[in-house]
């Protein structure tokens, strides 16, 4: 689990957490087991967006060995069509294409 883990502050600690990229692909996984019928599952990819922004190219990389990469791509286009967040260029073309 190491590779996929990082600190984060919490409550005036530091814990640990899941990684940028490992984290964003795990709450898509997570909504598309739920089939994103609760919003809060939308929710925490946008914040995950907003507040611990992705190395993409890591990201998507992951993504494509777990083989979850049009999960990935299902709750990165709902979260940026709901509320309004602007992805990169490559990625918002994967999700349109």
């Amino acid at each position: 689990m190491e590779p996929f883990l990082g600190r984060v502050a919490f409550g005036g600690r530091e814990v640990w957490n899941l990684g940028p990229e490992s984290g964003l692909l795990y709450l898509c996984v997570h909504g598309a087991r739920e089939y994103w019928r609760i919003l809060d599952h939308v929710v925490c990819v946008a914040w995950h967006l907003e507040h611990r922004p992705p190395d993409w190219d890591g990201l998507l990389g992951l993504a494509r060995r777990w083989g979850g990469e049009q999960i990935l791509l299902a709750g990165l286009g709902l979260a940026a069509g709901l509320f309004g967040l602007a992805l990169p260029g490559p990625v918002a073309g994967l999700i349109e294409g």
